[in-house]
């Protein structure tokens, strides 16, 4: 049983060795690259979400929104205005 453990083990390593520990010159930078441009995609997805569910309850329930946030939805129209061109 170990010795099946080592080797998918071994296997594993032999897979995501490139990933995490690039052999390629400059290989680290790359990976630091991709996972600032995740965060920023990440993030961007969420403001996204986020404003739309705002948005929505602004539209399906005003009176709510005006409690809660009374200058939310000119806010974020101005923002996605302002976005487009």
């Amino acid at each position: 049983m170990t010795e099946i453990k080592h080797s998918l083990w071994n296997r594993f390593v032999t897979i995501a060795q490139p990933y995490f520990f690039p052999t390629v010159r400059g290989g680290s930078w790359y990976m630091l690259l991709l996972l600032l441009m995740l965060l920023v995609f990440l993030f961007g997805v969420l403001f996204m979400v986020v404003a739309g569910i705002a948005m929505a309850g602004s539209f399906f329930a005003p009176s709510v929104t005006a409690k809660v946030r009374p200058d939310c939805y000119p806010f974020l129209r101005k923002s996605f205005t302002a976005m487009s061109g």
